[in-house]
Parts: structure tokens; C-alpha cells; sequence
């Protein structure tokens, strides 16, 4: 792994990932990106930069901050693209790192996990951001791998696919929806 823990004499000292984590695709033959990711959060709908396709399968969005209540539902629409322009069915993982450690494997930061075999380019879903989690700005992952294959690991390298990060800025929510 990429941190590790020893005890000495009572002292605790710790190593913490401080990149994060870029997979990348191994295989350019049938290789599949996402071509659109959008989040909505109430009324408010959030469409999310994402361009063409990267070889490498990884592309960093976290430029800029989408701005988003702790504790809030946000539905998201995401939609697999082909090399070959045609849209593919594609499983797809959203994790969000909680903690700030980079590696994106910690309880609670696997928010969404599509699996089998989808008929359709095109998957949406809610995911749920935590209502204790950090006020801040945290990295959202999503990715993406042809069906029926899922996108289990937020860092292994895969044959293909995409993996796009993104910046979220977390605001408490605001107090007449907290006591609701």
C-alpha cells in the first residue's frame, strides 16, 4: 500500500500518500472515455469540463471547484464514448476522497458502483455526499470501464476506460435544510 503506520516506544508515526493516485490504460484497441459527466444538486445542475480522449485514460479536471452542500443527494448522468464514435455500454465507479489521503480506498468513499452488463452509454444514478465530511475542497473521481467489466479499483491500471478527477468545494448546508 501507499501509507503505512509504526509504533515505537507509544509514538505513532505515519506515512500518507501525498500524490494522488493516476491510472492509466494499458490498451489503445476498443478503448472507451467518458464524453460527459454532469451532477445536479437540486434545481442547480453542474455540467463538468471533460474533453476528448486521452490516451493515457487519465484526465484532471480539478481546475476549478464545483460548489455543493455536505449531507446533499446530487444525481449524475454520465456518458462512455468509443474511439471509434460509438457509444458504448460502460460500468462506472464515483468515489470521493473524504480525508484528503489521495488514495481514494477509505470507508465511505466509494459512493457509486454500477455493474453487469449495461445496455445503455449512458448511466445515471444519486450518489450522497456525507453530512460529516470535511467543509472543503475534495477530488471526485469517476470512472469508467466497457461492460460487463467493472471499475472496482479507484487506481489500478485497466485495459480500458477512462478515469476523470474533479474538484468539489463542500459548504456546510445551509441551517433551514439542516433542521428539516
Amino acid at each position: 500500500t501507499n501509507s503505512s503506520c509504526y509504533v515505537y516506544s507509544g509514538i505513532a508515526s505515519v506515512s500518507i500518500q501525498t500524490t494522488v493516485c493516476t491510472p492509466v490504460t494499458t490498451s489503445e484497441i476498443g478503448n472507451a472515455y467518458i464524453d460527459m459527466f454532469r451532477l445536479k444538486e437540486n434545481t442547480l445542475i453542474h455540467l463538468m469540463k471533460n474533453s476528448a480522449y486521452q490516451y493515457s485514460g487519465y484526465s484532471d479536471y480539478t481546475e476549478e471547484a464545483i460548489t455543493v452542500n455536505a449531507g446533499t443527494k446530487l444525481q449524475f448522468l454520465a456518458r462512455a464514448h468509443q474511439i471509434n464514435n460509438q457509444y458504448t455500454p460502460q460500468n462506472v465507479s464515483i468515489w470521493i476522497d473524504i480525508n484528503g489521503d489521495n488514495d481514494f480506498t477509505d470507508a465511505g468513499e466509494l459512493l457509486f458502483q454500477s455493474s453487469g452488463f449495461q445496455t445503455s452509454a449512458t448511466i445515471s444514478g444519486e450518489i450522497v455526499l456525507p453530512a460529516d465530511v470535511l467543509i472543503g475542497l475534495h477530488r471526485l473521481r469517476l470512472r469508467s470501464r466497457i461492460a460487463p467489466e467493472t471499475a472496482a479499483h479507484p487506481c489500478a491500471d485497466y485495459e480500458s476506460g477512462e478515469t476523470e478527477d474533479y474538484l468539489l468545494n463542500i459548504e456546510a448546508l445551509p441551517i433551514n435544510e439542516a433542521s428539516d
